[in-house]
């Protein structure tokens, strides 16, 4: 029974399906010495430690996301990611937000988790996989606001050499 809830989570089981499932804390502490677990959050597991690493990467996401209740949503570089759209750099961080009408969470820092607190609509929302995240569209907008490689253009008005021309034209230089 657990292995099947984990097949269709990337190998990932919380604490709380573990023990519904009839094993005890004790039996998953010594499922995670022995290596056979992998704890990968405070009350989430990873079954197979060696699990293909996108599907490793994506039960980190499904941890980190689920491990901060109700509410939150891979954002960013991990909603990218998730959608599988290509174009920046992959980095072991995860961005996860949490509504913003609830209490940031206090917890322990993990060097690899990000988390925020965006705004967001529920029309800007939809799951991927099973992990709620921000929609490609709102995803690639958020990137490219905060990205410092993206490159800038401007528009601006100059005047045609020609008289009488309209005195507007596209300039797709950078700044």
């Amino acid at each position: 029974m657990l292995r099947e809830v984990a097949a269709e989570q990337d190998g990932l089981v919380s604490l709380g399906q573990a023990l519904r499932a009839g094993l005890s804390r004790d039996q998953v502490r010594q499922l995670c010495r022995s290596g056979r677990w992998v704890r990968l959050l405070r009350g989430y597991f990873l079954l197979d430690g060696e699990s293909h690493p996108r599907a490793r990467r994506r039960a980190l996401i499904r941890a980190a996301v689920a491990s901060l209740g109700p509410g939150a949503f891979a954002v960013l570089d991990t909603a990218l990611e998730l959608h599988g759209v290509a174009g920046l750099r992959r980095t072991s961080e995860v961005h996860v937000s949490v509504p913003v009408d609830q209490p940031r969470p206090q917890r322990a820092p993990v060097p690899w988790l990000v988390v925020h607190q965006l705004t967001v609509g529920p029309r800007d929302l939809s799951t991927v996989a099973g992990i709620p995240v921000t929609t490609a569209m709102r995803t690639v907008s958020d990137v490219i606001l905060r990205t410092d490689a993206t490159p800038r253009y401007r528009f601006s008005t100059r005047r045609s050499t020609r008289a009488g021309s309209p005195p507007s034209v596209w300039d797709w230089s950078r700044p």
